[in-house]
């Protein structure tokens, strides 16, 4: 048989790896609460996206407007914007395009432009 390890020396081997075991410990926890809080925020994110995404469908929805039909709703905007999105310089241009129609129509003339 061996020789035995004197205790003092004996205690200080099992505290060095209760300390490296600590310092494991702490390390896992501390990516744990990172992995956490990258989770929590990700799904706060997802909850406010599936809020808007609800919101601005319920919001379409009121005016007979489908969400597939967003990108269409995005070109008008966007052509509203000659107009300064003004009500009623948009209101006067299209009263003047149905006048022009109904002239042509009178005349006998074909529309080169399709109502609506």
């Amino acid at each position: 048989m061996g020789r035995k390890i004197p205790e003092p020396i004996r205690r200080n081997g099992r505290n060095r790896k209760a300390k490296s075991s600590d310092r494991d410990t702490t390390g896992t926890k501390r990516r744990c609460r990172s992995l956490r809080d990258m989770a929590l925020e990700d799904a706060r994110i997802t909850s406010f996206k599936l809020k808007w995404y609800s919101d601005l469908k319920a919001e379409l929805g009121k005016y007979g407007i489908p969400v597939a039909d967003i990108l269409k709703l995005a070109k008008l905007v966007n052509s509203l914007k000659q107009y300064e999105y003004n009500v009623e310089n948009v209101i006067n241009e299209f009263s003047n395009l149905e006048d022009l129609r109904l002239e042509h129509q009178y005349l006998g003339l074909k529309p080169k432009i399709s109502p609506g």
